[in-house]
């Protein structure tokens, strides 16, 4: 960056409020990405954009097996654990192994099926809340004129 010299005081005092006009913009844009970055950082916030982002990556990236092996701890202890608790202990392992062989395959085909089911709802549901005017706004203006 190159400087110039300063001969007088008028070109100071230009410098000097040019110099203060510029810290005053960095300071609001400072501002503008602390508020931007802290309201990105709200726990419901992170979740909807990585919901949205997963319903918009869900034609172009698979599953990843991380995803699927969490599913499948989860749906093994729905089953085993909740549905199957008063029954064996012979049948409650034959289910596990059953649902820990089977889950991730399930999970990584119904995954893309349900979030494009979701997006699909979501659509109809924003399509349901547009805005729409139940009368003329000529014929209003006439009643209301008399």
């Amino acid at each position: 960056m190159k400087t110039t010299k300063i001969t007088s005081i008028s070109e100071l005092r230009s410098e000097r409020s040019r110099l203060n006009l510029k810290l005053q913009v960095l300071d609001e844009e400072i501002r503008d990405n602390y508020t931007s970055l802290k309201i990105s950082l709200h726990p419901g916030n992170i979740v909807k954009s990585l919901f949205n982002s997963r319903l918009d990556d869900t034609s172009s990236s698979p599953v990843s097996d991380r995803v699927s092996t969490v599913g499948g701890s989860v749906l093994n202890f729905l089953i085993s654990g909740i549905l199957m608790k008063k029954s064996g202990i012979i049948k409650r392992l034959v289910a596990s192994s059953v649902i820990q062989k089977f889950a991730p395959f399930l999970i990584k085909q119904g995954v893309p099926l349900i979030s494009s089911f979701i997006s699909k709802m979501r659509e109809k549901s924003h399509k349901k809340h547009q805005s729409q005017a139940f009368y003329d706004s000529t014929t209003a203006y006439d009643f209301n004129s008399k």
